[in-house]
């Protein structure tokens, strides 16, 4: 798959309106390994907005539970189809080690054929200790 066909032409945050840093927007492919993330999520993982690009949960969390948890919501979206929403709580970022809970909106990611490519998702920090 074209990963250029995800690309955006300014900053995602600007497309929703959305800022602060309780807001994280991503998109992945199929196998959940991130097309992209804004600045927020990105940062706060470990990454920078290019180097996230193909990692996973499992390349930024301490404990393989919580990314065995959001891969199986991802696939969800993927295998039914449907927007969902969720409560996703990691133990740890290998960059943050602090718990983080964060509720999650999670949808198909279309691709130019309208097959379902990945997932987009947008989540709220729901912890008051992040950076």
């Amino acid at each position: 798959m074209n990963k250029q066909f995800f690309a955006f032409s300014s900053p995602i945050e600007s497309f929703f309106k959305i800022s602060g840093d309780d807001v994280c927007l991503y998109w992945k492919n199929r196998q959940s390994q991130f097309y992209g993330a804004d600045d927020f999520l990105a940062s706060f993982a470990g990454f920078t907005t290019q180097s996230i690009i193909d990692k996973t949960d499992y390349d930024m969390t301490l404990h393989t539970q919580a990314a065995d948890l959001i891969v199986a919501n991802d696939q969800k979206i993927i295998q039914q189809a449907c927007t969902k929403m969720f409560l996703e709580s990691i133990d740890g970022f290998k960059s943050h080690p602090k718990p983080v809970t964060a509720l999650s909106l999670k949808a198909p990611l279309y691709d130019s054929r309208g097959d379902i490519a990945g997932v987009f998702g947008i989540s709220y920090t729901l912890t008051s200790d992040h950076p």
